[in-house]
């Protein structure tokens, strides 16, 4: 997000971590591989998008997906 890497990996977990448990995404599931897949796509281009702005956004992203 800044060019600073361990900044944006703290930012990439929160986001996941954030999504993850709001879909009540299953650890070892099917569902969760496709999540993985979706998120890091949603991610790589919305990395700039606030925590907030980015729950709203993807938890849309993912009823499409």
């Amino acid at each position: 997000k800044n060019g600073n890497k361990a900044s944006d990996q703290i930012d990439f977990l929160g986001k996941y971590g954030d999504a993850y448990q709001k879909l009540r995404i299953t650890a070892g599931s099917t569902n969760e591989q496709k999540f993985n897949t979706v998120f890091a796509n949603f991610w790589a281009n919305n990395k700039s998008a606030s925590r907030t702005d980015f729950a709203k956004a993807f938890a849309t992203a993912w009823t499409k997906a």
